[in-house]
């Protein structure tokens, strides 16, 4: 993209554009660096890539400031000037021109970890940033449940393709689009069970127990992830009854999906409070006896002037600090016992890796259960009432006037109140001290919104943009009173936010549907794809792919019966793939939904402009240059081969299954050369084409025939050679620094690196002469690559983790060299093992669920890094990407 294509026709400087997936809002994202802050780059590229590298945290988001913020003049203020930033002058004079926003450029920890967690400097909620518009597979995802679940197609007919341009994509677009129609489904099924009187969440999640036995509903509500489950597998298929063990593994699953749709993740995405489908609350029995314990509580502080609020204040304050903890998600379930016991500290062994089964993972970087601490805790991700920075004492200063200390000493008397009158439950955590404060299920209820109701129910901030949905008989006790976000200073007195019309609510108004989707790539075997091509047609089995995402490897020449419907995630190369495309759907009616989703590149903004340039576009017949002298060259190769397999090359046997084979002085090649040089076999070649080769290509092909071949055969024999040799000195040098290397403890931990490291370099020796003879001399250039267009990719992952050691702190770096495809995780011999495992990608996010198999230990240049290096075939090269 060019400087020019960056600037809008008012020369303002164009960015990435972001937004907050806690609070909605939006505005944009800059690379600060780190000499000079701010002035910004610019360039999106670095942005990108920044933000999925080691430099996440020079990555800067900016939020575009309401005018009722630069009234307040806020501390946070910035001025954006197009490729800087400056502070905020309270003494300036005002102009529509300038852009304020909220944003923070210091190069201080705090605001390095800040970014690093893509913390919003709107409402200060980690893991909020997003980059807005940059995912396809949304729009994909989004049109496919329209076609699934609005009945736009006849139930025999709910099936489709999904076309893209990689196996990276398709792979990507089918677990994304299967995981969110997965929600999709849950949402309609809890809207099915809700009605227009109050439901408290655990019995809502019996309802949803019970109606989840019918057998169209399980499958639609059973997470894609626990389909690999043998005994899942069984109920889900009805070959069984089920185990009480698989039918509770089922029940605790769909009951902490409905906790977190009600809890940590009500307020991201299309969620059905966000949406206005659903009103849910922390119920508080007596709301005037909760505001009078408030009060009490509030008269009891000892340090400074207390200054008593009104009736109505103390109920507020009690309501936002029971709601803050639902959307924090501190709503007990039995799975997050470990994570509540360590107060936060370790996510391994409690909701990531080795967390309970069929638990989904909070890896870092995912927003995860967040209770509340009653004191400092090392580590901990807890909300602390400690912190005179955080969200509970500024919610405590602004509700009811105190300073930041007597916020702290307020709250450490308030809470334990609130457990003795079991508003709240509490807990002590394993280190015997550290109270923790939560919610249980049976402390929030949940109520249908009706048509007539959803116009009353969204309440919004005057001043950012704040919005929550209350149902209308609750409207009045937060109506004027402060605004939950933190440090805002704005008032709850905007109303009607919400809209009956909204898309997904409507959406969330039916039945639960089935999605299932498959990728159908090149990467996949000729009997692998046969097979998706055959459960795809049929679809007689539960699991039986109903979406294919695939690659142009589905545009022609296959059977995969009758479609009225093809989504293409990407803009087609020309008007001949975009026809083959589209024509897989109508071929019985003749009618057909075809949707078309384009990015933004000039190419494909100039189709957007000029739609039937490719809806009817020029189709130019395919042709082939034959005298193409490399390509003939391999081509000469492979009829020489084809004629050894015929027996009609003397003294030659067939092209033999492996590759170690081939050369030495008993190869086959060796045999091969002279009898391919004697055999003059390069005329009735030739005479295969007729007139089309050029004369100089014939002539080159002749020269090639009497003496290059050999050259050539050398070269590969040489290439060949050199590959092993290198693998070979890797470990000469290994084993001389193992006999070299002391035996003390800490050279033990640098022993077992390099032993494993060994172990994978012996395991690349034999895969690289156990791969067939066929793919090595494609691989070495002597045959053409008959290979489908997409290019497999093989990952080789690192990640380091720290090891105590006498001397301190060791970094280990652990390697993954492999991408065998396994039905399931195994289970790890040792704990660093399951650690390997468990912060490796999950399976789903890579094409055909292969998984990285951890295969050796090192160190990287003696700086911990976390890399991934995919070997592209059929392609060469080498690319180097972030991974984690």
């Amino acid at each position: 993209m060019d400087d020019d294509s960056l600037v809008d026709p008012r020369g303002k400087r164009m960015l990435p554009a972001i937004y907050c997936r806690h609070c909605g809002r939006s505005g944009w994202a800059a690379y600060s660096p780190e000499r000079d802050p701010a002035e910004l780059n610019v360039n999106p590229d670095k942005i990108y890539r920044a933000n999925v590298g080691t430099e996440n945290k020079r990555v800067r988001a900016f939020i575009k400031a309401t005018d009722k913020e630069v009234e307040a003049k806020l501390r946070s203020l910035l001025v954006l000037e197009n490729d800087r930033v400056r502070p905020f002058d309270p003494q300036e004079t005002l102009s529509d021109e300038t852009v304020h926003v909220l944003g923070d450029v210091s190069t201080t920890p705090e605001a390095n970890n800040r970014a690093a967690n893509d913390r919003c400097p709107a409402c200060d909620t980690d893991e909020g940033i997003r980059f807005l518009g940059a995912g396809l597979a949304s729009l994909a995802s989004v049109a496919i449940t329209q076609l699934f679940a609005r009945d736009q197609l006849e139930p025999n007919q709910r099936k489709t393709l999904l076309f893209n341009d990689s196996v990276q994509d398709a792979a990507h677009r089918a677990g994304f689009v299967a995981n969110r129609s997965y929600a999709f489904s849950l949402r309609r099924l809890i809207t099915d069970r809700l009605g227009d009187t109050p439901i408290l969440l655990h019995d809502l999640i019996a309802e949803l127990a019970a109606a989840a036995t019918e057998g169209e509903v399980l499958p639609a509500v059973v997470p894609p992830d626990l389909h690999d489950m043998p005994e899942i597998d069984e109920i889900l298929a009805e070959t069984t009854t089920g185990s009480p063990r698989a039918w509770n593994l089922i029940g605790e699953r769909l009951a902490f999906q409905t906790i977190l749709e009600f809890g940590l993740r009500s307020r991201q995405g299309r969620t059905l409070e966000l949406t206005g489908t659903a009103a849910a609350e922390v119920v508080l029995e007596n709301p005037l006896l909760a505001a009078d314990l408030a009060r009490d509580a509030h008269m009891k502080v000892q340090s400074g002037h207390i200054e008593p609020q009104t009736e109505e204040r103390y109920l507020v304050f009690v309501r936002g600090l029971l709601e803050r903890m639902r959307y924090r998600g501190a709503i007990k379930h039995q799975w997050l016992d470990g994570w509540i016991a360590n107060a936060g500290t370790k996510r391994f062994g409690t909701i990531w890796g080795r967390r309970p089964d069929g638990m989904p993972a909070f890896p870092r970087g995912l927003s995860a259960p967040t209770f509340v601490r009653d004191r400092a805790k090392k580590g901990s991700e807890f909300d602390g009432i400690e912190s005179d920075q955080g969200w509970m004492q500024d919610w405590a200063s602004r509700c009811l006037g105190l300073a930041r200390g007597q916020a702290g000493e307020y709250l450490s008397k308030f809470l334990p109140i609130l457990a003795a009158e079991h508003v709240i439950a509490k807990r002590v955590a394993g280190d015997g001290s550290t109270q923790i404060y939560g919610l249980q299920p049976g402390h929030i209820q949940v109520r249908f919104l009706e048509h007539d109701e959803v116009a009353d129910a969204g309440i919004g901030c005057d001043r950012c943009s704040w919005q929550q949905t209350v149902h209308p008989e609750r409207i009045d006790d937060w109506f004027d009173q402060p605004c939950p976000r933190y440090r805002c200073g704005g008032t709850l007195s905007v109303r009607g936010l919400l809209d009956h019309n909204d898309y997904y609510r409507h959406l969330y108004l039916g039945k639960p549907f089935r999605v299932v989707t498959a990728e159908h790539t090149g990467s996949l075997t000729r009997a692998q794809r046969e097979q998706v091509e055959q459960q795809f047609k049929e679809g007689k089995r539960y699991n039986d792919p109903n979406v294919l995402s695939c690659t142009p490897t589905l545009e022609l020449g296959i059977d995969i019966g009758d479609l009225s419907a093809v989504v293409l995630a990407s803009l087609p190369p020309g008007p001949a793939n975009y026809i083959q495309r589209v024509g897989r759907a109508g071929r019985k009616t003749g009618n057909a939904f075809l949707v078309t989703l384009v990015g933004r590149t000039p190419r494909d903004l100039y189709f957007i402009d000029q739609p039937l340039s490719m809806i009817d576009g020029e189709i130019i017949p395919p042709g082939s240059y034959l005298s193409a002298v490399e390509i003939l060259h391999r081509q000469y190769v492979a009829h020489l081969v084809d004629l050894a397999a015929r027996d009609r090359l003397p003294g030659v046997l067939p092209l033999p299954r492996r590759a170690s084979a081939l050369f030495g002085e008993t190869g086959w090649l060796a045999g091969f050369v002279p009898a391919a040089l004697a055999s003059r076999s390069v005329k009735p070649f030739l005479d295969l084409f007729g007139d089309t080769v050029s004369q100089s290509a014939a002539d080159d092909l002749r020269a090639f025939a009497v003496s290059g071949l050999a050259e050539a055969v050398r070269e590969a024999e040489q290439s060949w050679g050199e590959r092993l040799a290198d693998l070979r000195e890797r470990l000469s040098l290994i084993d001389a620094a193992l006999k070299t290397s002391q035996d003390d403890a800490d050279n033990q931990i640098v022993k077992r690196s390099m032993k494993a490291e060994r172990h994978a370099i012996n395991k690349r020796i034999n895969e690289i002469g156990s791969q067939s003879a066929q793919g090595a001399m494609v691989e070495l250039g002597l045959l053409p690559n008959y290979s489908l267009i997409d290019t497999a990719t093989a990952l080789e992952a690192t990640i380091t983790w720290d090891e105590e050691t006498r001397r301190g702190t060791a970094t280990i770096t652990a390697r993954s060299a492999n991408t065998a495809a396994r039905p399931a995780p195994r289970s790890p011999n040792s704990p660093r093992q399951h650690l390997l495992h468990a912060r490796l990608p999950a399976r789903d996010h890579w094409a055909g669920r292969r998984h990285p198999e951890p295969a050796g230990v090192g160190t990287l240049a003696g700086v911990p890094r976390l890399w991934v290096r995919p070997h592209l075939t059929g392609g060469g090269g080498h690319l180097t990407v972030p991974a984690l």
